[in-house]
């Protein structure tokens, strides 16, 4: 489930690297009306995307782009969701991409992340700072180090958005809900 708008109103939503459309898919399927779209830099991962969408019979739309410069207009997408995407690129990186989200999305409109815990809200226990280092090094998560250790919220507020930390989806992993002033 993702956090909707206040005022319910869901028309366009983008999701930022998409990667197989996991969650993209089913962003269609819980808003049949909304023109849905799927984003990756990564070009094998949108053909991908775009034919098992097909094969489901679920009408999204894919475009290789950037999740910093996505073509969108100002103001006119409702819902932008990521997954799994702020520990896989840098610091400068992360604040254009919230920058981006912030710029395309109406008054109101939502930025739903869902992604590790950072700052205050990592979890301390010896094993799991372990398993992070671990997946760290030997996962190539060149990024996820540096993320986990900075504070996502302050970066999402320092674009300007009104930031919450929303409740986890699962085991080890952290929500944000950040909205567009109205």
């Amino acid at each position: 489930s993702v956090e909707l708008p206040r005022d319910g109103k869901v028309e366009r939503v983008v999701d930022l690297g998409c990667g197989i459309a996991r969650l993209t898919v089913a962003l269609a399927e819980r808003f049949p009306d909304a023109e849905v779209w799927g984003l990756d830099i990564g070009g094998p991962l949108v053909r991908y995307a775009h034919k098992r969408a097909v094969d489901l019979g679920v009408p999204v739309h894919f475009a290789q782009r950037l999740a910093e410069d996505t073509k969108f207009a100002d103001d006119s997408v409702d819902l932008v969701t990521a997954y799994i995407l702020f520990h896989e690129v840098t610091a400068e990186a992360a604040k254009a991409i919230c920058a981006e989200a912030f710029r395309i999305l109406r008054p109101g409109g939502v930025f739903d992340v869902t992604d590790f815990h950072t700052g205050d809200a990592i979890p301390k226990e010896p094993y799991r700072r372990f398993m992070r280092y671990i997946d760290h090094v030997y996962n190539a998560e060149r990024w996820s180090h540096d993320f986990v250790h900075s504070d996502f919220l302050e970066t999402l507020r320092s674009v300007g958005f009104e930031v919450e930390k929303g409740t986890s989806r699962h085991w080890g992993i952290g929500v944000y809900i950040a909205r567009k002033p109205e």
